[in-house]
């Protein structure tokens, strides 16, 4: 049996029922840095110099957005673009027994940035899908010790 699934996950936004939401897509976190050349040695050293992180990527049922639609509508539409309405967060991934949390994702400072209801065909029994997406100052990683050899 496989430890980690990546559909396994559990995301927690704070003011935001996020319950419903079934996919994440990818997300990176990239390290910049820049070349030091110091004294006579012919090879640089490599000095970080930022870190970049992705947007957050959401989906979910538009009938279950409505607390993104709010934070949307207050944060992009009316221009309410304040650090009072970022947000902290986490996203826990869940062994196979969907209680048991084999890492974290701390998610600070989170902003929505975009939402849009996906195109749906007529007539069609698909259920409506709404995509949000989210940047972030920062994240830090958490793991559980116990599943970490």
């Amino acid at each position: 049996q496989k430890l980690w699934l990546p559909s396994n996950f559990r995301l927690d936004i704070q003011g935001i029922d996020c319950s419903y939401v079934n996919k994440i897509e990818s997300f990176s976190v990239t390290q910049k840095t820049k070349q030091l050349y110091v004294g006579t040695s012919r090879f640089p050293e490599v000095e970080p110099t930022g870190v970049e992180f992705s947007n957050i990527v959401l989906t979910m049922a538009s009938d279950h957005a409505d607390g993104f639609m709010g934070w949307y509508d207050e944060f992009v539409m009316r221009g309410a673009k304040d650090t009072r309405q970022e947000r902290d967060g986490f996203l826990e991934f869940l062994a196979p027994d969907n209680h048991t949390v084999l890492f974290t994702v701390n998610l600070n400072r989170l902003g929505i940035h975009k939402l849009s209801v996906e195109k749906s065909e007529a007539n069609a029994e698909s259920i409506k899908r709404c995509k949000v997406e989210l940047y972030l100052e920062s994240m830090e990683l958490e793991y559980n010790d116990k599943y970490m050899d």
